[in-house]
């Protein structure tokens, strides 16, 4: 008789549901023995692998969202739910029953969504909390583990370019996404360089596999592409993103000590992004490899709480 595990990865972008299936994915060999439900949003359902049962929910009223919660919960009943980043959901939906199994798996966030009294007690409320980055407050529950990112390479190396190679990806959620494309497209005119810059809607499923392949990265911050640039050891310029729920800045400055990175305000101009670029274009850095997801899924396995 297999387990069976809910995963809730509801949010605004897609970070939730790819975090959420690196996690499937690092269980490996022993997912065969696990029932997985993917709770994500209508919008997410086409990253979602067809071997993955998923419920797609649309925006909603939190009353609706938490009638269709506790329906869900009640008849798939889990005997372990995980749940990615927000621990009441994320319009304060989630109730679950007493004596019900759950994990929090966190990010990076403004210390005062989590200090917030409700939510703030809903955390202590966790069997375990799995942080992915640093924790804001020492004494707040749970262990640090590595970023969950599902790939690690190897990176595609194929073109031939006569002038450097810069990449800027822009982001639908990002209010400055004009101003740093306008920015971008100065900054990087002319015969030196051959710039591509790729909106949002216009991102091909496997960009990220030749993020080694260019000389610099222009990017906001979110939590994948982040890592993913990371672990490209490419040279990148982050321009993080106002998020009320990720504290994009505050992920940059935890890596500033790496050499080919830097982070600009969203009010950059196309001379204080050449200017930056030049310091640190082409540089390669370390190509670390974050392995929060099999740390994960191990803890899971050795608690017996999945399996």
């Amino acid at each position: 008789m297999s387990t069976r595990v809910l995963i809730y990865a509801l949010g605004g972008g897609f970070g939730h549901v790819r975090r959420a299936l690196n996690v499937v994915q690092a269980f490996g060999s022993e997912s065969g023995d696990i029932e997985w439900l993917l709770i994500c949003p209508q919008r997410c359902e086409h990253l979602v692998p067809p071997d993955i049962s998923y419920l797609g929910v649309k925006e909603q009223p939190r009353e609706a969202l938490a009638r269709l919660m506790a329906e869900t919960l009640q008849s798939f009943r889990p005997s372990l739910v995980i749940v990615d980043t927000f621990p009441r959901g994320v319009l304060g939906e989630l109730h679950f029953p007493p004596a019900q199994r759950r994990v929090l798996l966190s990010r990076s966030v403004p210390p005062a969504f989590y200090g917030n009294p409700e939510v703030n007690k809903a955390l202590w409320e966790y069997d375990e909390v799995f942080w992915t980055e640093p924790k804001a407050y020492e004494d707040w529950p749970g262990v640090e583990i590595e970023p969950v990112v599902s790939w690690s390479g190897p990176y595609e190396t194929c073109s031939v370019s006569t002038g450097a190679r810069v990449l800027g990806l822009g982001t639908s959620l990002y209010q400055h996404q004009e101003t740093l494309k306008l920015a971008f497209e100065h900054a990087f005119a002319g015969p030196d360089f051959e710039a591509t810059w790729v909106a949002s809607g216009s991102w091909e499923p496997d960009l990220f596999r030749r993020f080694g392949d260019y000389d610099l990265i222009v990017s906001a911050a979110g939590y994948n592409t982040f890592y993913e640039i990371l672990q490209a050891g490419t040279a990148a310029i982050f321009v993080p993103q106002k998020r009320r729920y990720d504290d994009q800045a505050g992920r940059v400055r935890s890596f500033l000590g790496c050499e080919q990175i830097r982070l600009l305000s969203s009010n950059l101009g196309a001379a204080e992004l050449k200017r930056a670029a030049l310091e640190i274009l082409g540089r390669q850095g370390e190509r670390p490899i974050f392995r929060g997801g099999p740390q994960l899924a191990q803890a899971l396995l050795l608690e017996g709480a999945a399996l």
